[in-house]
């Protein structure tokens, strides 16, 4: 794992991660907000609480806006704002 995550941050491995736990911190500092996309996991786990997990992180505006936002639409090709 650690290999992969190395190879992740220089940019070598075209991966991303959904993140429904409290390891938003970590795994932003390890490979990177740009490599995350928000996901529920429902109908196992309350959206509402997977989303606020997002919200209450220590992690920049930029990076939540990226998790929640633009990283989907870069990767579905998605166009237009969307308010989050």
């Amino acid at each position: 794992m650690a290999g992969n995550l190395e190879n992740l941050r220089r940019g070598s491995l075209n991966i991303y991660q959904s993140i429904t736990s409290n390891l938003i911190e970590w795994a932003v500092s390890e490979i990177g907000a740009e490599y995350i996309l928000y996901g529920t996991d429902s109908p196992l786990h309350f959206a509402p609480m997977q989303r606020a997990r997002v919200d209450k992180a220590n992690i920049s505006d930029q990076d939540k806006h990226l998790i929640l936002d633009d990283n989907a639409a870069q990767l579905f090709g998605l166009t237009g704002k969307v308010e989050v």
